[in-house]
């Protein structure tokens, strides 16, 4: 469906002008000033609303714009101060209901009619307006990918916080090699266990002492008791074989001095289990982040081929979405800061990405083509059956008009 005749009054630079198109591609040529603008605004205006603040031309009452696509013929009047008024009628005259829903179906997507309005658009519309456009859907990546993300975040968190902890434990002068808890049983055994020396050695002792006394006597008594004096020195022999612990009565005392200073000792190693805890609840919350990561990664890869192949499928080469899915890139260019005939080429194959039953696109900017470029974009409209509106800068003083129908009318 496209543009068959086109009447403008009062709109913005245009008092009054009528336009046969018949379904050609219609170029607004002259110098600033001269309505070349307005006249494709007006379609703008006219099927979808947009008039900006101001649309009505000084001096006049009222801007109005009737546009004949042969089946139906639609009118929007605006006043200052007023709303627009917007009318859609048969062919036969009758009125079409719900006019402004019936003609936002026909239009299709909100880039249709004025393309490059995609590139004035904020980062993040800019983004649902080429998904709409490819048709693509990548909620389900975008919010697994958000899910993994919040997850990433609070594992890094997490792992800021046990940072935090390590450092103080660090700085009380603990280490992953302070020996472990010492529990008031095993102190108790290790007491148990040196007394048990100490007795030992008390006893060794005082059976050494009882064999001395009785050498000493049996010397006094040699004479007397040569037997006793043998079995005494045997006895003397044998408690001196016996095998002494000179360190049993030290052992006792670290022992008992151990047991004394356990809490201390305990602390330290209870310290020292959390900091080997801590840091293995870190090295398990790097690990968990960066698999977290990975899995990110491999989200924006896979949302990033789906839309590759569909704007691929239109020809753009070269399109990419940032990790966060919030800003486009052409060619490592934001679309932002891409040229005019940029603007233009790729503006148009996103509008038509869909098929909507209005063909018919504006080019405020064809002033920004050069000459290549402005035959590349008309040979695109005329293989996509696009009908197009340009407005073009030239010297002429007063505003013409040129209509083309065949393509080699482009070269």
């Amino acid at each position: 469906m496209k543009v068959v005749r086109l009447e403008v009054e009062g709109f913005k630079g245009i008092v009054a002008r009528e336009v046969t198109a018949d379904g050609k591609h219609v170029t607004a040529r002259g110098k600033n000033g001269s309505g070349k603008s307005s006249l494709v605004e007006s379609l703008v205006f006219a099927l979808r609303g947009d008039g900006g603040t101001q649309p009505v031309h000084v001096g006049s009452q009222e801007a109005r714009v009737t546009v004949d696509v042969g089946e139906f013929v639609f009118t929007r009047v605006a006043a200052p101060g007023k709303p627009t008024k917007f009318t859609a009628k048969n062919r036969d005259g009758s009125p079409v209901k719900s006019p402004a829903a019936f003609l936002a179906k026909l239009v299709g997507t909100g880039l249709a009619l004025d393309p490059t309005r995609l590139f004035r658009l904020p980062d993040a519309e800019q983004v649902e307006e080429i998904l709409r456009a490819l048709k693509v859907d990548v909620t389900a990546e975008t919010l697994e990918r958000d899910t993994a993300y919040e997850k990433r975040t609070d594992v890094n968190r997490r792992a800021r916080d046990l940072e935090g902890g390590i450092a103080e434990l660090r700085r009380q002068g603990i280490g992953t090699d302070i020996p472990p808890v010492v529990t008031t049983a095993e102190a108790l055994d290790a007491v148990t266990a040196a007394q048990a020396r100490a007795t030992a050695e008390e006893r060794r002792n005082g059976a050494l002492e009882a064999a001395q006394a009785r050498e000493a006597a049996a010397q006094k008594a040699l004479e007397d008791a040569m037997a006793e004096l043998g079995a005494a020195q045997e006895a003397v022999a044998t408690a001196e074989a016996a095998t002494a612990d000179p360190l049993a009565g030290e052992a006792l005392v670290k022992a008992k001095g151990e047991l004394q200073d356990l809490d201390a000792r305990n602390k330290r190693a209870r310290l020292a289990e959390d900091l080997r805890g801590k840091l293995t609840q870190q090295k398990a919350l790097e690990a968990q982040a960066t698999a977290l990561t990975e899995q990110i990664d491999a989200l924006a890869l896979a949302k990033a081929k789906k839309i590759d192949d569909a704007a691929a499928a239109l020809g753009i080469e070269g399109l990419r979405f940032n990790a966060e899915g919030t800003g486009v890139t052409y060619r490592d260019v934001r679309l932002v800061e891409l040229n005019g005939a940029e603007w233009v080429k790729l503006g148009l194959r996103f509008a038509f990405a869909t098929m909507p039953e209005m063909r018919v696109a504006v080019v405020d900017q064809a002033s920004e083509l050069d000459d290549e470029s402005l035959r590349e974009v008309l040979a695109w409209g005329f293989e996509k059956d696009v009908q197009l509106w340009l407005a073009m800068v030239d010297d002429k003083p007063m505003l013409e008009i040129e209509l083309m129908d065949a393509p080699d009318a482009a070269a």
